[in-house]
């Protein structure tokens, strides 16, 4: 039978405990962990619960992260998800999906434009209106494989320190905004960065002439094996970079010689890589791997604010009506027309022209330019006619794959 649920934040003094039994049984880690992530991480005020009326004791749990997202340069504030889990005693009863349908009606009362999450159950988050809308990408490149520019640039790597951490987040700000997909940071994302599973990163600095940081790279070396590597593999550790981001195209070369400059203890670089990152472009052979890791889903929230939010394609001026279908937000259902003037769009209700005809959840890959119009028309999620899909293919292009280098 299934319970009649209520979703909540989490109260002030309410114990952590039963919430931490939660994740430790969907995601295997121990209690304590759990606990101090929660507590010290996350924090109380992002944590939301599911109980049944007549008890307490939660039977799901999902947290929400106060972020945002690049997408054609401006920055969107958005709700990542993470952390959901229901207890074994309560699956199969419907209770994620009431406490994801509860969550999103939540993000959209407090106003947010968008939210996104990485999904271990793809049906679950469709049913609430998410879908692929971007992607997660990792390279393995062979240290000896990096070129250094050829340039009589001095040396300017530093170790950080504390002090540097604002003008790391500022590099990191522009590097981000010139690359579509990538996440506005929070101080989770930063933790994880400094802190990830496999030991504590190392970061690095290079300044401009007038003392900037212009370039930056965290990084976990891992331990030289005692035997050779085998024959045909890179010799030497591998290197983790946890993150790097340049400002500047003298920072981007910096970079270069940065990682260049590991080649004699140093056999694989690992690193999260936009798939036309100019890393990837100066590599002189083929020889490296770049892999599509997985997508990540993006919910279009608030139809008005969200199409606002985002830049479009400068000096080109359209009109596109869209038919909503949102089954979770009532105030998204209608026909919205958004007329695009110079890279920006005003997004009002009505009818102008022939209607694209699309769910919410459908809406979310073409919104990022992950799926062009055609696709989604041929795979039976929109429809609309010929010119109207090549207007929405113009208004939504996007510069690049939309792409982010965080899991969350």
């Amino acid at each position: 039978m299934k319970p009649e649920l209520v979703y909540r934040p989490i109260t002030p003094d309410e114990p952590i405990g039963p919430i931490a039994r939660l994740a430790g049984l969907a995601f295997g880690h121990p209690e304590s962990t759990n606990i101090e992530w929660f507590e010290k991480r996350i924090g109380r005020e992002n944590i939301r619960i599911s109980t049944a009326t007549d008890d307490p004791t939660p039977l799901g749990v999902v947290c929400r992260i106060p972020m945002g997202i690049y997408l054609g340069g401006n920055e969107i504030p958005q709700l990542g998800i993470l952390g959901v889990g229901v207890a074994p005693e309560a699956r199969g009863l419907g209770v994620a999906k009431q406490m994801m349908a509860d969550c999103v009606q939540e993000m959209h009362a407090d106003g947010c434009p968008l939210s996104i999450l990485y999904s271990a159950m793809h049906p679950l988050y469709r049913a609430v209106g998410y879908d692929n809308a971007g992607a997660l990408c990792n390279a393995v490149i062979p240290a000896g494989m990096i070129t250094a520019p050829k340039t009589n640039a001095t040396n300017n790597w530093r170790e950080a320190s504390e002090i540097d951490t604002p003008q790391i987040h500022a590099c990191y700000a522009r590097y981000a905004a010139q690359t579509h997909g990538m996440l506005a940071r929070n101080g989770y994302i930063w933790q994880r960065i400094r802190e990830p599973k496999i030991g504590t990163a190392r970061c690095y600095v290079s300044r401009d002439e007038q003392g900037q940081i212009e370039a930056y790279c965290y990084y976990v070396q891992e331990k030289t094996e005692a035997q050779p590597a085998p024959i045909g593999t890179a010799a030497g550790s591998r290197m983790h970079v946890t993150d790097l981001a340049w400002s500047s195209t003298n920072g981007f070369n910096q970079i270069r010689s940065f990682l260049r400059g590991f080649v004699s203890v140093v056999g694989e670089i690992l690193v999260n890589l936009p798939p036309d990152s100019p890393l990837i472009h100066t590599l002189p052979d083929r020889r490296f791997k770049l892999e599509f890791n997985e997508p990540w889903m993006l919910r279009i929230l608030n139809f008005k604010s969200a199409l606002e939010a985002r830049s479009y394609p400068r000096g080109y001026n359209a009109t596109l009506t869209l038919d909503i279908t949102d089954d979770q937000i009532q105030a998204n259902n209608g026909q919205w027309t958004v007329t695009i003037t110079n890279g920006q769009a005003t997004v009002s209700q009505g009818q102008s022209g022939d209607p694209l005809r699309i769910h919410i959840r459908d809406l979310a890959p073409l919104y990022t330019g992950f799926t062009s119009a055609q696709t989604l028309r041929d795979s039976g999620r929109l429809s609309c006619t010929d010119n109207t899909a090549e207007t929405a293919n113009a208004i939504f292009a996007a510069p690049s794959t939309p792409a982010m280098v965080d899991m969350f």
